[in-house]
């Protein structure tokens, strides 16, 4: 199977769209639980696991200001440009 984002569950799929669509209010690296939550805070974070899989993004944390980013991996950029046209 190849790396798609159509390969994701509907839910995982809406989860990277929203982070890739909130992206633009963080400078590229859309805070965890942030702007956006498709299911719940608590399954999201399944969804977010299922992005990871997927290599489409990772995560990284901010001692300085105790949050959690996402950082979309290069795949993840080029499959936001592919599929909703959004240049990351």
């Amino acid at each position: 199977m190849s790396k798609s984002v159509e390969n994701l569950t509907p839910n995982a799929k809406a989860y990277f769209e929203a982070a890739v669509k909130d992206a633009g209010n963080w400078n590229g690296n859309p805070l965890v639980n942030g702007n956006f939550t498709i299911l719940s805070a608590k399954e999201d974070r399944g969804l977010l696991t299922a992005c990871k899989r997927a290599d489409l993004l990772t995560t990284w944390h901010d001692d300085e200001m105790n949050s959690e980013y996402i950082q979309f991996t290069e795949f993840g950029r080029a499959e936001a440009k592919r599929v909703l046209g959004v240049e990351l």
